[in-house]
Parts: C-alpha cells; sequence; structure tokens
C-alpha cells in the first residue's frame, strides 16, 4: 500500500469517527395516521418502562412496549380517538417531566389521566402477549393441551 492511498483512508477513518457520534440511531416506527418525533418517542419508551416495568431480557426483539402502544393506537383506533391520544401524549409530556416522576405521583395520575390509561392499558396487553408470561403465568402450550382420555367425570 502506499503512503497516498494510506493517508486517504486515515483521513476517512477520522472523518467518520468525527461524524459518528451526530449520528442518531434511535428509531421511531413509521405510522400511518399516528405522528410522533423522536424526544416525544424517547419521553414514551421512558413512560412506558416507569409504568410496567418488564425485564430487559423479556422484551420482544423487534418491539419495545411503546412501540406496541404506538402501533396498536395507529391501527386499531380512529382518527378522533388517535388525535384525542396525541392531544393527551402532548399535554402530558408539556405538564410534566418523565424522568421526575416518582411511582407515587404515576399512580395517582393513572387513575385521572385517560392518556396515561390507555398507555398502561396496552403496555399489559403487550407484556401478557409475552413468551415469559404465557409460560409462567397461564401454563400456555404452543402445541394444543395434553389429552386425558381416562379422566373421572
Amino acid at each position: 500500500m502506499n503512503r497516498r492511498k494510506a493517508m486517504g483512508l486515515m483521513a476517512l477513518a477520522a472523518g467518520g469517527m468525527t461524524l459518528f457520534p451526530s449520528c442518531q440511531f434511535t428509531k421511531v416506527p413509521t405510522l400511518d395516521h399516528l405522528q410522533i418525533d423522536k424526544s416525544t418517542y424517547k419521553k414514551l419508551v421512558t413512560l412506558s418502562s416507569k409504568i410496567l416495568p418488564i425485564p430487559e431480557e423479556q422484551i420482544l426483539e423487534n418491539m419495545s412496549p411503546a412501540d406496541f402502544v404506538l402501533i396498536m393506537m395507529d391501527d386499531c383506533n380512529t382518527v378522533e380517538a388517535i388525535d384525542k391520544f396525541t392531544s393527551g401524549m402532548t399535554q402530558f409530556f408539556e405538564e410534566y417531566e418523565v424522568d421526575e416522576i416518582n411511582e407515587e405521583q404515576l399512580s395517582a395520575m393513572l387513575e385521572e389521566n385517560d392518556f396515561l390509561q390507555k398507555v398502561k392499558g396496552y403496555n399489559v396487553w403487550y407484556y401478557q402477549g409475552l413468551e415469559t408470561y404465557l409460560n409462567s403465568f397461564t401454563d400456555y402450550e404452543f402445541i394444543p393441551a395434553r389429552f386425558i382420555g381416562c379422566a373421572k367425570v
């Protein structure tokens, strides 16, 4: 390898290393009716983890609880319900700093805030669909249950 090529590669690597920290790797799900920006998405991720803390190893690789909330709101609700959810979300995030909310405040807010009730409902639904929940709490079997032919009636 000659010196010019080596210097060019070093300059390219240095430029890449200076630009790399500015890249943002948070992927916001693309939705049809619900539009959300990265900062709001990060707040929703934090809020979802505060409402129902799920251990990291149990979360699905391709979908977080916040993704599930957004996808269910986008796919399974009317435009009016989506607008109500969006307005409740912006109002909640303007009033409160999500990182500073403790459990007592959150449980008090859950009773009166429709947005939080919706997020909690979808988080519970997400958790109930996880494999660990189905195997641990409901004795779910993917294959139909065992046949017991000699059971007394």
